[in-house]
């Protein structure tokens, strides 16, 4: 297996407790193959405290050896609610069609006060304000053109509850509609942490059809429940040679892995395992995968002695190959590899674990994360720095 380097951006900002929106790092890095041939990459720019500017978008004609100046998606742009809030599209990643025509640009709603996310600060926030659902536009390849602003919700739910496809990795079904992964509110005012109160959330499919510029929903899948912190959060999704698999984010100190054989109707989730029965030890990280010369791997973060006093153990990102033949997919051990190494700035790891892999047709695939050196006083971030870096994966 080989790893190769694409590029590397490095970009340093200081930021001041109350930064203005559309200003500071890059983060949140996510890539996606044209069918003109062109590399689109999104991110968006860390503001503080779980807060992010409206997504971007910039591309690349040579592979990913230089690229083009960033600039602001409006349609996904961040916008004022009232004196005090700010409705923001967090977590936005690109989807892109079978045929590469089309990009689905797509994201959660979420809000801020100029402090960060609106929900460390305890606001009240009116139901009236917005609508929860995920956020989408659709890029349009040969017209360089963005669609209108959607909203794609589940009708069976509480239109008051948030529903989510965040940090997402879709696949196809066999009739070419798209499988989408989601997160949803099904149980309220959990104490995440002392002082901090989150919903506890849900995982479903949602099968969609693309017309136009706009998703529309064809079948909802099965519920998946987890009744630890704020439960099930942040699934992703593959197609492999015989049925579907499911990753998902947790935060009991492990991960969970399901499978499927049309895409919505789902077994019970397992923690990830490794081949020889140890568990994969994470802390509250998604995960990702990814398929390299016909094998499918697993890209995640997990704890080892290296990293075990960072947060969430997230300065390595690993990759090992999965084994599918099993009852419930394990991870080959003797196959791991350190994807993205630990790097230390002034003393300080690079958190990384906010990534996106895009599966390529000629059989590699493309890996990007932002490492993240931060400094934080109180509840603030004061000064923190990125590198951006892409990888191509060729076995």
């Amino acid at each position: 297996m080989k790893c190769k380097w694409i590029m590397s951006m490095k970009i340093q900002n200081f930021l001041p407790p109350k930064a203005s929106l559309e200003t500071n790092d890059f983060f949140h890095p996510a890539t996606a193959v044209l069918s003109d041939g062109r590399w689109m990459m999104t991110f968006q720019r860390l503001q503080n405290c779980d807060c992010y500017g409206g997504a971007e978008i910039l591309f690349s004609e040579d592979n990913g050896q230089s690229w083009g100046e960033p600039r602001l998606v409006t349609e996904l742009r961040t916008t004022p609610l009232n004196d005090e809030l700010l409705f923001g599209i967090a977590d936005v990643r690109p989807l892109v069609s079978e045929d590469g025509g089309s990009v689905v640009l797509v994201g959660c709603d979420t809000t801020y006060t100029n402090r960060g996310a609106a929900c460390y600060d305890h606001v009240s926030i009116d139901p009236v304000l917005y609508e929860h659902g995920a956020y989408y536009t659709v890029f349009n390849v040969k017209d360089n053109t963005f669609g209108a602003r959607r909203i794609l919700r589940n009708p069976a739910l509480d239109p008051d509850k948030l529903w989510r496809v965040s940090c997402a990795q879709s696949t196809f079904a066999s009739d070419g509609d798209w499988i989408l992964p989601a997160h949803f509110e099904h149980r309220s005012n959990i104490e995440y942490e002392k002082g901090y109160f989150s919903p506890r959330f849900a995982v479903e499919t949602v099968k969609v059809h693309l017309e136009g510029d706009e998703l529309v929903p064809v079948a909802w899948g099965t519920q998946l429940f987890h009744e630890n912190k704020r439960g099930f959060i942040e699934p992703s999704l593959i197609r492999g040679q015989k049925d579907y698999l499911m990753t998902i984010r947790a935060e009991d100190g492990f991960a969970y892995v399901s499978r499927s054989d049309d895409g919505l109707q789902w077994a019970d989730p397992v923690p990830w395992r490794f081949d020889d029965g140890t568990a994969l030890v994470t802390e509250s990280t998604q995960q990702h995968w990814l398929t390299a010369g016909g094998r499918i791997f697993l890209v995640y973060t997990r704890k080892c002695d290296a990293n075990a006093n960072d947060m969430r153990y997230r300065s390595i990102l690993f990759m090992a190959e999965v084994d599918d033949t099993t009852a419930m997919p394990v991870l080959k051990k003797a196959t791991e590899i350190e994807l993205f190494p630990q790097r230390e700035r002034d003393g300080i790891h690079g958190l990384l674990g906010n990534f996106h892999v895009c599966n390529l047709s000629d059989g590699t695939a493309l890996v990007c994360d932002s490492y993240l050196y931060q400094n934080v006083e109180g509840d603030d971030i004061v000064e923190h720095f990125n590198e951006v870096a892409l990888k191509r994966v060729t076995c």
